[in-house]
């Protein structure tokens, strides 16, 4: 059985159209992105590292850190979600900087699909006390994924200088 000429032809089209496409799909997937933090300077009074973001501060990666309080979860009815109405004002939910402290000198904050441009990082003693600030801008690079879908980015490292005491 002889296939028709213009059914050839569509056939070779759809497949030239999806073998076309398929470079630019971008993978439905998060990513996250790391700014490091280098302490100049006397670092023996240092116990904590932040980076904060609009007020938002650092948390500790470590899980021996509590948490202000448990998450709440609840499941939504059908009528529930009926009557939720979006708002074109609503904000984006913002997630803290996780901070990671690698040595003395040296601490990594990650970020969930953000990637700030202004931060401030403040070194701070067992006391509470700001031993050092900075507001300083980051400079994003990426370092996987691709320029058409966006990837994880890596800035920094931003130096901090401890003043001797």
């Amino acid at each position: 059985m002889r296939m028709p000429r213009i059914s050839l032809v569509a056939v070779a089209l759809l497949g030239a159209l999806l073998v076309g496409c398929t470079p630019n799909a971008c993978p439905a997937v998060a990513w996250g992105n790391t700014a490091a933090v280098t302490l100049e300077g006397p670092t023996s009074d240092v116990a904590e590292v932040q980076l904060c973001v609009d007020g938002l501060c650092s948390e500790w990666a470590d899980s021996e850190t509590p948490t202000p309080e448990p998450l709440q979860l609840s499941t939504l009815t059908a009528e529930d979600l009926a009557t939720l109405t979006p708002t074109p004002e609503a904000t984006p939910v913002a997630f803290p900087p996780v901070a990671t402290r690698n040595t003395a000198r040296s601490w990594s904050f990650s970020f969930t699909m953000n990637a700030p441009q202004k931060v401030t990082v403040r070194a701070l003693s067992s006391a509470g006390e700001v031993l050092a600030e900075l507001d300083t801008d980051l400079d994003w690079q990426r370092v996987g994924g691709s320029a058409a879908c966006g990837g994880p980015g890596r800035a920094g490292p931003v130096v901090l200088s401890i003043p001797a005491s």
